[in-house]
């Protein structure tokens, strides 16, 4: 049987790899923002939990980055992660934000 010369797995493994990596740097800037922006308001309750999201980061690429090269294909324990963990700061940056502008009126 010919191979497809349009077709080429090989890549696949390298492409998949890069984007992780892509959103998990995306991960940790936006828990920076998150961060700073509440360190900066005072809200010590949002830093901490901005951390805590991105220990959470760090520990699942570590654990993702241990495992076999067919086990870290698939997506599916990797995307929940980063669900999770946009949903997390999604969170995190209401709170910060509902408390600046309540803060405002007291």
């Amino acid at each position: 049987a010919m191979s497809d010369p349009l077709r080429d797995g090989g890549l696949q493994a390298e492409r998949t790899a890069l984007a992780w990596w892509r959103t998990v740097l995306a991960g940790v800037v936006a828990t920076a923002v998150v961060a700073v922006a509440a360190d900066r308001a005072g809200q010590v309750v949002v830093v901490v939990g901005a951390a805590l999201v991105a220990l959470a980061i760090a520990l699942a690429v570590v654990r993702h980055a241990r495992r076999p090269l067919a086990e870290q294909l698939a997506p599916w324990s990797g995307l929940v992660l980063a669900a999770g963990a946009v949903l997390a700061l999604a969170v995190l940056g209401l709170a910060s934000a509902m408390s600046s502008i309540l803060g405002r009126f007291s």
